[in-house]
């Protein structure tokens, strides 16, 4: 049995005790009072003088020597001041049983308080390590797609230059709804040309929105794996020029390097619908070499 259940038992059995005694204090009252009346009666009928005996000694008062009423009194008093006393200290005592029980409630609601908090907590780093592990997992199987190989074509006064463009899936699962966009600039300040190009496109919502406003290309599906033969089964784009070249700039291009760039960029998404983009920028060396710009060559 617990101590609350004990507590409450023990009032009770007080309550029923305190109960019974008073019923036998009133009986007791009912009794003397009745003696009293008898006495009070043979006193009146009883005319013969009392012989007051002095002593040597200081008595009390004879009335509180021989008053058989006030004696009784005082034993009355006696009785009700012992149980007066004996409920003040169950009140007390029942005082400190409620304090100790309430205690123990607000003990064991800070224990059960700190048991939620705990849980809670708990809750919350499964989920977050399921959230990092389905990120890791995303990362580790997202697509990559790269341009292994470009072949520039002959560059010739007056036609429009173009370059093809070869890439493939380096990643682990496939790349959908890929599409792109890019361009090829000559002159002397091709590189910066290249470079404001990019910084046009924006962010990924922005070249987004450019591609679906411009319908830059089709848009396809790029299985994982480099293929054998990169020309013949992998992705492939023509890149071209906005402007034709005088004779002027094609001897240009052919003498100095950083005279013609090659600037690109991919948009495609996994599976999951996560969206990912990759920049190549490519120069034109004088030895007809193909160098990466210092910027813009990245997979996001």
């Amino acid at each position: 049995m617990k101590l609350s259940e004990q507590f409450t038992a023990a009032i009770v059995e007080l309550r029923v005790f305190l109960q019974s005694l008073g019923a036998d204090l009133h009986d007791i009252k009912n009794a003397i009072q009745s003696i009293d009346e008898q006495n009070k009666t043979k006193q009146d009928r009883d005319n013969t003088p009392r012989v007051i005996v002095a002593e040597v000694q200081k008595p009390k008062t004879p009335e509180d020597k021989t008053n058989p009423y006030k004696q009784r009194e005082e034993r009355r008093d006696w009785i009700r001041l012992f149980i007066e006393t004996l409920t003040l200290f169950a009140v007390a005592f029942y005082g400190y049983m409620a304090v100790r029980q309430w205690r123990e409630q607000i003990a064991a609601r800070h224990k059960t308080e700190s048991a939620v908090q705990a849980a809670q907590q708990s809750v919350g780093a499964a989920l977050q390590a399921n959230i990092d592990a389905r990120n890791r997992f995303v990362i580790d199987q997202r697509p990559y797609i790269w341009v292994p190989d470009i072949k520039p074509l002959p560059i010739v006064a007056l036609q429009i230059l173009r370059a093809d463009i070869f890439y493939a899936n380096y990643g682990k699962s496939p790349a959908i709804n890929q599409s792109g966009t890019g361009k090829i600039f000559f002159g002397e300040d091709a590189m910066n040309q290249a470079y404001k190009w990019f910084d046009s496109l924006g962010n990924p919502e922005q070249f987004a929105a450019f591609l679906a406003k411009h319908q830059e290309g089709s848009q396809a599906v790029i299985p994982p794996g480099l293929p054998p033969d990169i020309e013949k089964q992998g992705g492939h784009s023509t890149i071209l020029s906005d402007k034709v070249p005088t004779q002027d700039e094609v001897n240009f291009i052919a003498k100095n390097d950083f005279s013609a760039v090659i600037a690109l960029r991919f948009q495609y998404y996994d599976l999951s619908g996560n969206r990912y983009w990759t920049d190549v920028c490519v120069f034109h060396f004088a030895s007809t070499a193909i160098g990466h710009c210092k910027k813009h060559n990245e997979i996001h």
